[in-house]
C-alpha cells in the first residue's frame, strides 16, 4: 500500500487537486500554531508541515492556496469582504479559465486587514503573536482596505500623525 495520497486545495467553489504529497508515518500530538485553531499538525510533509494543521496548510501559496508562512495572517483570509461584501469568485470580470486561475485572482483582490494594528510592525510576521488571533483580522477588498486605512491612519506606518 502506497504512503502517497492526493491533498485537495481549498476553494470556496471547486476542490482542485494541487499535488502529491508524502504522509508522515507517525500520527502528530502538536496543535497547529494559528491562533484559535486547536487542530493537530499536519500529517502530509512539504510547507507548514511542522506548525500547521492540514486545513491551514492546504491554504498556502505552494499548494495553490493564497496564504504565506511568513505573513501568518493570511492563513485567515476569506472569501469575502467583511466591509461590503463584495465576493470576487463571483465576479463577471473574473471569468478566466481555467477555474484555479480565477480562484488565484479572486483571492488576489481581497487583503487581510489587522483591526487594530501590532505596535510593533515585525509582530504581524509572529505566528502565534496576538495581533494574529481571528478577532483582530478581517477581510477586506481593495476599496474598503483602502478607506479603513486612510480612516485609521494606519498608512503612517506608527509614525507620528499631523
Amino acid at each position: 500500500m502506497s504512503n502517497k495520497q492526493t491533498m485537495i486545495a481549498l476553494d470556496p467553489n471547486k476542490s482542485t487537486v494541487f499535488g502529491t504529497q508524502k504522509k508522515k508515518k507517525d500520527t502528530p500530538t502538536a496543535t497547529c500554531k494559528v491562533l484559535g485553531c486547536n487542530n493537530h499538525i499536519t500529517q502530509w510533509t512539504g510547507r507548514g508541515s511542522q506548525t500547521l494543521c492540514e486545513e491551514h496548510q492546504k491554504t498556502l501559496r505552494e499548494f495553490k492556496g493564497f496564504a504565506r508562512l511568513d505573513r501568518p495572517y493570511t492563513l485567515h483570509k476569506k472569501n469575502k469582504c467583511d466591509g461590503c461584501g463584495h465576493d470576487p469568485f463571483n465576479n463577471i470580470r473574473l471569468r478566466l479559465d481555467p477555474e484555479e486561475e480565477r480562484t488565484v485572482y479572486a483571492y488576489r483582490l481581497l487583503h487581510v486587514d489587522h483591526i487594530v494594528p501590532p505596535t510593533n510592525p515585525n509582530d504581524k510576521y509572529t505566528i502565534d503573536h496576538k495581533c494574529n488571533h481571528p478577532d483582530n483580522l478581517q477581510t477586506l477588498c481593495g476599496d474598503c482596505h483602502e478607506v479603513k486605512t486612510l480612516k485609521s491612519g494606519d498608512f503612517t506606518n506608527n509614525k507620528q500623525k499631523d
